[in-house]
């Protein structure tokens, strides 16, 4: 009976059922990063989002856990006029902009993974695809892209994918980007 007591307790004790649901999954084929080595076949399950209107601009975070990005591997992706593009969603059913795109732009970020590593990872050539973008309700969207290390545009990785989709839940009134205009 001891046994089958301590199996419970371990089975129970390595579910976490309070664990947050992944919002977006992100992989990344080939990826070198300075003063971390090289991170082929990395994978991270985003589990943590954040999603500011700021203007014609759509500021989306999607991350490991909810620590402060400086502690924290993810996903920076800022998309200018969304309000269009959602218009060319609800006529087409799905929007694809071959990146680069200055409507689209992203940066990874792998502080937890990699700390001592200031290297600027930017997305480079790919394909930026969405079939929802209302900051109010849902974000459903895909992104691959070569990864480039923004300092002098060479490729750093090879491969990023970026699946994203979930619903936008309305929290504390915030603004992390101060020139945003007022609602």
């Amino acid at each position: 009976m001891r046994w089958f007591s301590f199996l419970v307790v371990l089975l129970v004790a390595c579910s976490d059922p309070l664990a947050p649901e992944p919002v977006a999954a992100l992989t990344v084929e080939t990826l070198t990063v300075d003063d971390c080595g090289t991170l082929d076949g990395l994978a991270l399950r985003l589990d943590t989002d954040g999603v500011d209107p700021c203007g014609e601009v759509l500021f989306v975070r999607l991350q490991v856990g909810g620590r402060p990005i400086n502690e924290s591997n993810g996903l920076l992706v800022e998309i200018a006029e969304h309000e269009a593009l959602q218009d060319v969603i609800d006529a087409a059913g799905v929007v694809e902009i071959p990146l680069p795109d200055p409507r689209i732009r992203c940066s990874l970020y792998l502080h937890a993974r990699c700390p001592d590593s200031y290297q600027p990872l930017v997305c480079g050539a790919g394909i930026f695809r969405a079939s929802r973008l209302l900051p109010e309700k849902r974000l459903r969207f895909e992104l691959e892209a070569d990864v480039l290390d923004l300092r002098d545009d060479t490729t750093a990785g090879t491969g990023l994918f970026v699946d994203a989709d979930f619903p936008v839940s309305k929290g504390a009134p915030s603004r992390p980007f101060s020139g945003c205009p007022e609602d």
